[in-house]
């Protein structure tokens, strides 16, 4: 230590597990107390070192020095610091012990002021203070907190924390607190909660389980008075979350209904609905912070009826209570009487008590059952059903009528209006749909028709079937074509009238729509009072009619086709395309024309008929076998076009074979021999004819090869084993030779003429020979006028793509 003139300079002295700084101060005396900081060791316990010390040190002179004295009992002054995000200590004065032995740093509550407080983390409001609490190099050597009562929420759940006690043991915190909270709708609802909170205060995790029983045995009753619950069970649950943690409430008990409690009014209405229903519930969840009434699931003991209307039976599966109202869930509704039933779904009916009863239906879409019967074998059913958008509001229905002496008649309907195009005034829409079954008017022989169906649609028209340019058509077939006795079929237009006409036509005459036929034939006839008229159909073979109603088969005909025309823009347009895997009867899984004995080839048509123009394509045909080792494929297309002054017709072919084929190993002796052949042919041909600015040229291209190859291979060897007592010896030799011919051919040839006298050719051929791994070539080439030739092959190519356009492809 330096002294000069009374000032001591700075000065840093080390202890055990401590640095005292002084720094330069007046020093007079032989006994004074000056000012230090002092820097502790850290805690490793908790892995945490405390913020430097003021303290007042006492320098005592002894002899030629001086003593520090009395370091036992040093008085420290500590400022406000969070040790952790749950450990926070206030600023206040210590107790400092410093020697040879650890340090020790002794904080204790002065006034009602604690030195500290430890808040729960995941909890908002459960803290405790502490009152006292000692550190040293170990970690927390003793802690003593109390709780601090009152209001806290953990996740939703508001509740009231009275009681808890803390342990610390390190950096690990436990928590035992009881509190409780209320359901606010429920009347008298109180639940005591015992918590456990633990965790570590230096890097976590926490964890909350909760146990809770009911505070009161008296019973809980809900706002409106309608409802007694008893015999109550609750169960909390905590979940960790990214911002803490989350509850959740479920109950479980007894809930009496009590009719005593419904106005008069109501009474003359309901009657005594509900009397005596007690209803048994376990683990209904509960929204907290938000908590409402549940719902409760009950089955009637007996056939419940209005009380104004005794021919009805009401069924309710479901109630759900709340302040002032009681809600019929998904209400049924049934009458039986004189061989009349009429049932039906009305949706939710909730009854309002607040202000005299009042009934509003809401939460559900209507729905109604009608069936009829009489003695005489009369026979009825329909259904009704309630369609509300904010653009549409409707009543659509179904039904079929029967009896002895007539056919069935079936009919869909839809009534109601739509919201017009600027938003504020509604128009009125009706649709409707009537058919007749086994109806069986022959017109040929092996033509007969079995089904008729006739309807009519006012501001509704069959969507997609009108109006199409050809490769929407194309796209329609693709998408399939509508079931226009379905009223999901038709939608909202500004059409005035639409009429339809549907036949189903069959190979013979049938009764009941179940018998297959060796064909099935959907025909519809469109025509709307916008002169847009089309037909359209789908065919099945070995199909009943029955399955060719369903929506798997009309989206799986084996051939289908549309035509339309347009009144407004006389134009004319037909697309069809066959299916080989159409659907039947007979089985799933065979495609109906392997039933006949033969296979549909893939095909398309479109035609196009208009003032500018007319197209017509046929095509691609894909036709194809394969009777092993031969496998054949081939397709044709066929174009016809005349449009803005100019006139093409182009068709393509193709056509491809192959063979392959392997012998077994032939054993001669010493010697075996297999072999292999594989052969295959492929040839397309391409042929243009246009006209265009008094000039016809004609293109034609050609591509054929051919290839073959055989293999052969040979083993000649031998296999001897000599036995000799205890020993074996095999002598072997064997010899492999592979004999190999590859012969591969080409020729290509494109020609092109044009009517002035112009021609253009460009050949080519080339031969490639294999033997025995030596190989050879020969290409032969011929040409003449080369810019005719590839003028020719672009009017090729840019004509093929615009009859792509043409079948949507």
């Amino acid at each position: 230590m330096t002294v000069e003139n009374d000032v001591m300079k700075d000065l840093a002295l080390s202890g055990p597990d401590f640095i005292i700084r002084f720094a330069q101060q007046s020093f007079t005396g032989e006994a004074i107390a000056l000012n230090a900081v002092l820097d502790l060791s850290p805690i490793s316990a908790l892995r945490i070192a405390l913020p430097s010390l003021q303290a007042s040190v006492v320098l005592h002179q002894h002899l030629d020095g001086y003593l520090l004295r009395d370091l036992g009992l040093l008085s420290a002054r500590i400022e406000e610091t969070k040790l952790f995000d749950s450990l926070s200590l206030a600023a206040g004065t210590a107790t400092l012990t410093l020697g040879l032995a650890p340090w020790r740093l002794a904080l204790v509550a002065k006034d009602g002021q604690p030195v500290g407080r430890i808040a729960l983390p995941g909890t908002a409001g459960i803290a405790f203070d502490i009152n006292e609490l000692a550190l040293d190099a170990s970690g927390i050597a003793l802690c003593a907190a109390t709780l601090v009562p009152g209001p806290a929420s953990i996740g939703a759940l508001s509740l009231h924390v009275s009681e808890g006690t803390l342990a610390v043991r390190g950096t690990r915190v436990e928590a035992r607190l009881k509190a409780r909270f209320e359901l606010e709708d429920f009347a008298g609802a109180s639940i005591d909660l015992q918590l456990n909170v633990s965790g570590d205060m230096s890097n976590g995790p926490w964890t909350i389980s909760g146990q809770s029983h009911i505070g009161s045995n008296a019973p809980w009753r809900d706002p409106s008075g309608l409802l007694t619950f008893d015999q109550m069970t609750a169960t909390v649950d905590f979940a960790a979350a990214d911002a803490g943690y989350t509850s959740t409430v479920r109950i479980g008990g007894r809930v009496t209904f009590a009719p005593r409690s419904l106005p008069a009014s109501v009474e003359a209405w309901f009657g005594r609905l509900f009397s005596g229903l007690t209803v048994t519930f376990a683990d209904v969840t509960l929204q907290t912070g938000n908590v409402d009434l549940p719902s409760f699931t009950f089955a009637p003991p007996e056939a419940m009826r209005l009380k104004a209307l005794e021919i009805f039976q009401l069924n309710v599966p479901s109630l759900a209570f709340g302040k002032g109202y009681v809600t019929l869930k998904d209400t049924n509704i049934r009458l039986a009487e004189a061989g009349a039933v009429l049932s039906g779904t009305i949706g939710d009916l909730k009854i309002l008590l607040d202000a005299g009863p009042r009934l509003e239906l809401s939460k559900g879409k209507m729905a109604i059952d009608i069936e009829l019967a009489t003695p005489g074998g009369f026979k009825g059913q329909a259904r009704l059903c309630d369609i509300s958008t904010p653009d549409f509001q409707a009543i659509r229905g179904e039904g079929r009528i029967s009896s002895p002496a007539l056919a069935p008649v079936e009919a869909t309907f839809t009534i109601g209006s739509s919201r017009r195009v600027d938003g504020k005034t509604w128009r009125p829409v009706v649709s409707i749909m009537v058919s007749e079954d086994d109806v069986n008017i022959p017109l040929f022989p092996g033509v007969v028709i079995t089904r008729i169906e006739l309807g009519a649609g006012i501001n509704r028209h069959v969507a997609g079937v009108t109006k199409l340019s050809l490769q929407q058509a194309q796209q329609r077939l693709r998408d399939g074509l509508p079931d226009v006795f379905k009223q999901e079929s038709w939608e909202d237009h500004e059409t005035a009238l639409t009429m339809v006409a549907r036949l189903f036509v069959e190979s013979s005459q049938t009764t009941g729509a179940a018998t297959p036929s060796l064909y099935v034939a959907d025909m519809t006839l469109l025509m709307t009072s916008e002169f847009q008229f089309a037909a359209f159909g789908k065919l099945w073979f070995y199909t009943s009619r029955g399955d060719a109603r369903t929506a798997p088969f009309q989206q799986c005909p084996s051939a289908v086709g549309l035509a339309m025309f347009d009144g407004q823009q006389p134009s004319l347009r037909v697309v069809a395309m066959t299916h080989p895997d159409g659907r039947s009867t007979l089985t799933d899984k065979i495609p109906a024309a392997q039933l006949l004995g033969m296979r549909i080839p893939r095909a398309q048509l479109a035609f196009e008929a208009t003032p500018a123009g007319m197209a017509l394509v046929l095509g691609p045909v894909e036709v194809g076998t394969t009777l092993e080792p031969l496998q054949v494929a081939g397709s044709t297309l066929f174009a016809l076009r005349s449009a803005g002054g100019r006139v093409y017709a182009i068709s393509r072919s193709s056509l491809s074979a192959s063979f392959s084929a392997s012998t077994r190993t032939l054993s001669v002796g010493p010697a075996s021999l297999s072999g292999s052949i594989n052969a295959g042919f492929a040839a397309t041909l391409g042929l243009l004819g246009h006209y265009a600015n008094d000039t016809l040229t004609i293109y034609g291209v050609a591509h054929a090869s051919c290839w073959i190859e055989l293999s052969l291979h040979v083993r000649i060897g031998f296999s001897i084993r000599i036995r000799a007592g205890f020993v074996r010896i095999t002598i072997s030799w064997h010899q492999d030779w592979d004999f190999n011919l590859r012969m591969h051919v080409d020729l290509d040839l494109e020609v092109t003429l044009t009517s002035d006298g112009g021609i253009g050719i460009d050949g080519r051929a080339r031969i490639e020979v294999n033997v025995l791994g030596i190989g050879a070539a020969l290409s032969l080439q011929i040409a003449a006028n080369d810019q005719l030739v590839r003028d020719g092959r672009a009017m090729y190519a840019t004509i093929n793509q615009d009859v792509n356009q043409l079948l949507g492809a």
